[in-house]
């Protein structure tokens, strides 16, 4: 048995937002013309997951409304997303660290190491450097969908893994939203519930 059918969670129906997200991040990805299929991926991911959690704003949450903003004091290609403290407005292009309340890291897929139980280097020293800048800062990352035998709970940040899937599931996913009414409709993706988690944590301190 694998750890997939060990995990006693829902199976994704096409009621779920999680559903809804996946579905999104296949269009998103293939209206994309340009770019390496790593850099599509993040693009898409960092596009629905700020659109869905910008559709809660009346519950609390706020992000800028353009999902890619530049930091004053921290310079990043990261896609990253920023939960912004409650007084700060929404349409500005650039932020200072001061601005935020949270930083979240957005992948399609693993960030972390199923070995050290840790995000990758690059996202732990992006992290430390906007520590350095604010102490009260909030971290996590955000993975869209993934494979349980991987392990990405980390000491330091919260993980939030929207989706498990299958292991017998194709890697690449992003071919047609056929494929993923294909996996719905064997059985083959999983509701986390890290969705509402996520929310919770949005809403801010």
């Amino acid at each position: 048995m694998s750890t997939f059918d060990k995990l006693d969670l829902p199976f994704l129906t096409k009621e779920d937002e999680e559903c809804r997200m996946l579905k999104d991040f296949v269009r998103e990805y293939n209206k994309q013309e340009r770019g390496s299929p790593r850099t599509k991926s993040g693009n898409a991911t960092l596009t629905v997951i700020h659109q869905h959690l910008i559709d809660r704003e009346k519950e609390g949450i706020k992000l800028p409304k353009n999902s890619k903003v530049k930091i004053e004091e921290i310079p990043t290609k990261m896609n990253l997303l920023y939960l912004l403290n409650k007084k700060v407005v929404t349409n500005q292009s650039t932020y200072s660290v001061h601005d935020l309340d949270a930083v979240l890291k957005t992948s399609n897929n693993a960030v972390g190491s199923s070995k050290e139980n840790t995000p990758s280097k690059p996202v732990r020293d992006t992290f430390e450097k906007f520590s350095q800048k604010n102490k009260e800062l909030r971290f996590g990352v955000v993975v869209l969908i993934e494979n349980p035998e991987y392990i990405n709970r980390f000491t330091g940040a919260f993980t939030f893994t929207l989706i498990y899937r299958d292991p017998k599931t194709p890697k690449v996913l992003y071919e047609s939203v056929g494929l993923i009414d294909d996996l719905l409709k064997h059985d083959q993706l999983k509701k986390s519930g890290d969705w509402e988690r996520l929310i919770e944590f949005s809403k801010g301190k």
